[in-house]
């Protein structure tokens, strides 16, 4: 039985950090690409949810197929949802799963925002 991936992973994101590698005509930093493929994007609302004042927050995740990709905290996360929402995002934590029939690595985020 094939399973259809856009099911679980309807979403497509790009993973980078900083390495301190400089653009010596512009000054700006270049990131390298940790990570470039399809994802699942989820606002989380049922879980981690904390009440801030008073509103409740709750910490979006991403979930991608793979699992052997070392990511850090704090690595920059471009979400593009499958509807063209575009969310930016900083990598919180994450968590990767080896288990026959269910690999992959979740990942959650904090300081996003909507573009």
């Amino acid at each position: 039985m094939v399973i259809d991936s856009s099911i679980f992973y309807p979403d497509t994101c790009v993973i980078s950090r900083f390495d301190g590698s400089i653009n010596a005509s512009t000054g700006d930093e270049i990131p390298t690409s940790v990570y470039s493929g399809i994802c699942g994007f989820n606002l989380n609302h049922t879980g981690d949810t904390a009440l801030n004042g008073l509103e409740y927050t709750s910490a979006p995740k991403i979930i991608i197929p793979t699992y052997d990709v070392l990511f850090k905290v704090n690595d920059t996360v471009i979400v593009t949802c499958w509807s063209g929402r575009i969310i930016k995002g900083t990598l919180k934590n994450y968590d990767p799963c080896n288990y026959p029939g269910m690999t992959g690595a979740t990942i959650w985020l904090k300081q996003g925002q909507d573009e």
